[in-house]
């Protein structure tokens, strides 16, 4: 089994399935107390959004995996690791040929990872004619990340636990983000975020509960309730963060907020338009990428039928 990076991959044939494996954004994260086992509760609201990467999928001898346009170790690889859970549990050794054009920065806190790993999955478990029903998945993804879970449904969904319960919330409007992503990089970066959380930063999940409750109701998000326990660490952590709020606020952001544990952070606009004016002057003027992004519903399980744009 391998996993490695190439800028080009050459293919001869077409592959089985390919699907987008959508990023995710946190409109709110609040950490609670620790758990016996080590872990910290937390309450969340999560959305998928559109910016995503693409996995090409064939069947093959063995399980091989390449990842284009970035480098990520084997042994770090959650599709490798989704592949392997998959066949120990069912005792099926097939294999297959994973491709992963990566589009989404990697640990950034936004979920791209964990992303693959829930369609890598999915897809398997149709392609080998696994046939598991959704709460047999459910249990292994909790096993290889706390937001795999979340990426076997996407759409808006209230996550709590340590990640692994998930309750889908009804999306009923479309709303558009502008996300960027300050360049420091942290090793171990989720374990050392929590390391780094005070008492200050532990809430009891009375935001995410309103923020629920007023999106059932089909109300709009509320700055005061779009709450993530990571923002203040990460003002210390990420040393480049401070500049990119500021950043952010100079192209016209009324406020940011932090996906995940960061560093990523996003800003929500007006609608497509506002957001490429946003990502030009953010290219031209201070030399970064942006990304425009809309909210995307529930992600379908039948990939023959995806196209990809």
């Amino acid at each position: 089994m391998k996993s490695n990076a190439s800028s080009q991959v050459h293919r001869m044939t077409i592959p089985d399935i390919k699907i987008y494996s959508p990023a995710k954004i946190n409109l709110s994260l609040e950490i609670l107390r620790k758990r016996n086992d080590g872990f910290h509760e937390i309450k969340s609201i999560v959305q998928t959004v559109s910016l995503s990467d693409i996995i090409e999928i064939s069947s093959h001898e063995n399980i091989e995996v390449n990842v284009l346009n970035a480098c990520i170790p084997m042994r770090e690889n959650l599709v490798v690791k989704a592949a392997q859970t998959l066949q120990k549990f069912t005792g099926c050794y097939k294999g297959a040929k994973i491709t992963i054009n990566k589009r989404i920065p990697l640990a950034a806190g936004l979920g791209g990872g964990s992303s693959n790993a829930a369609t890598v999955l999915m897809a398997l478990n149709g392609l080998w004619d696994l046939n598991l029903p959704h709460e047999q998945l459910l249990s292994l993804a909790s096993k290889l990340g706390a937001d795999v879970p979340f990426f076997l449904t996407g759409g808006t969904a209230f996550i709590e636990g340590k990640g692994e319960k998930v309750r889908s919330i009804p999306n009923s409007k479309e709303n558009w983000y502008f996300i960027v992503v300050p360049n420091t990089q942290m090793v171990d970066k989720t374990r050392k975020m929590y390391s780094l959380l005070d008492d200050a930063s532990l809430t009891k999940g009375f935001l995410t509960r309103k923020l629920e409750a007023r999106l059932r109701m089909g109300g709009d998000l509320p700055s005061e309730l779009m709450f993530n326990g990571f923002y203040s660490p990460s003002k210390d952590a990420f040393e480049d963060l401070p500049d990119f709020v500021n950043i952010l606020q100079s192209l016209g952001a009324k406020e940011t907020h932090l996906s995940g544990s960061g560093p990523a952070l996003f800003c929500r606009i007006a609608n497509e338009t506002v957001g490429h004016a946003m990502r030009t002057l953010a290219r031209h003027k201070y030399q970064i990428e942006g990304y425009v992004v809309k909210s995307v519903g529930p992600i379908s399980t039948n990939f023959a039928k995806q196209n990809i744009k």
